[in-house]
């Protein structure tokens, strides 16, 4: 009897994604969450809406499909932007009804939920595959022992 892999491969992934039509210059420009959620199967390529959630603003429900969030940034904003004003048109996911922008965090983990700031989207990609979500934009990988940790520039674990 033969099983299915739980989870598929880096090359799968990115084979789906050619096979999406997605060009090569393009390939880097794909959202590492998403990469990883579609490796890990949380989110199906069969299912054209993989989240339907409430607007925080309005109560207006917001279908959120795999083109929506393809390109969505990684990191919501760059911490090193002294500019610390929410900026209230990034996201990937708007509501049509009151124009609210949000990020989808959380897809590499199968914990999908909107996030109407850009600070509270970061999916680290200096994590092993395609990275994980740790968080808030302040939240730093350290290279030496993988952790992640905040609120001073010397990694506590090392």
């Amino acid at each position: 009897q033969t099983s299915v892999p739980t989870e598929l491969t880096e090359a799968d992934v990115n084979g789906i994604m050619r096979a999406m039509g997605i060009t090569e210059e393009n390939m880097p420009k794909i959202s590492k969450c998403l990469l990883s959620a579609i490796q890990h199967r949380f989110i199906s390529l069969l299912n054209p809406v993989f989240l339907q959630a409430t607007c925080m603003r309005c109560t207006q429900m917001i279908n959120v499909s795999i083109q929506d969030v393809l390109f969505q940034r990684d990191i919501g904003k760059d911490s090193n932007d002294n500019n610390m004003v929410v900026d209230q048109t990034s996201g990937s996911v708007h509501c049509n009804n009151c124009q609210a922008y949000y990020y989808v965090t959380g897809m590499c983990s199968g914990n999908f939920s909107l996030t109407p700031s850009e600070y509270l989207h970061h999916h680290c990609i200096w994590c092993p595959g395609f990275g994980q979500c740790v968080g808030d934009i302040f939240s730093i990988h350290c290279i030496n022992c993988h952790k992640h940790f905040s609120g001073t520039d010397t990694c506590p674990y090392c």
